[in-house]
């Protein structure tokens, strides 16, 4: 038996699930950082008259607003998930594949625009990341999301601006 040769694999082990169980640590940390956070909102019944069609891709985080790799962990926003982006005139629906949905109201809109980059994805174009730019709670986050059609995204922030009276253009 090579036992160097066993003892190094053991180590290596060691080492990844080491390493391993430090991440799941900073996470949680990371989550009682931040559990000041209130509840998201239910997503209401009826969302208002549609104002562009639903706009699908990959929903990839939820940030600190200007703090674009500060990502929000509570409440199962700071896990990646498909989505489909539904636009009316009461406010935006993220409904995310296997996670909550995020509901979020006119009223706490604040900008909504592109971006090169988000937390956990960062593209080479500066409009890479549809950017949603909102109040929860006492803080301005960025809700970013990497949509499939770039043509219909500039279409749906189009319309999206609609809903608030700032100019949109979110930028990190």
């Amino acid at each position: 038996m090579d036992w160097p040769r066993l003892w190094l694999t053991l180590a290596m082990v060691a080492l990844c699930v080491g390493l391993g169980a430090l991440l799941y640590l900073g996470w949680r940390r990371r989550g009682n950082r931040q559990s000041g956070f209130p509840a998201l909102r239910a997503v209401p019944e009826i969302s208002g008259t549609p104002l562009a069609p639903p706009l699908s891709g990959i929903y990839v985080s939820t940030t600190v607003s200007g703090r674009w790799q500060e990502r929000i962990v509570v409440q199962t926003v700071g896990r990646r998930a498909k989505a489909t982006l539904e636009l009316s005139s009461d406010g935006i629906l993220v409904d995310r594949v296997g996670e909550s949905a995020l509901w979020i109201p006119q009223a706490d809109l604040v900008a909504v625009g592109t971006a090169p980059g988000v937390a956990g994805k960062v593209m080479g174009l500066a409009d890479g990341i549809l950017l949603i730019t909102w109040r929860w709670g006492d803080t301005d986050v960025d809700t970013g999301v990497r949509t499939d059609d770039p043509d219909a995204q500039v279409d749906w922030i189009a319309a999206a601006a609609r809903l608030f009276r700032t100019t949109p253009g979110a930028t990190t």
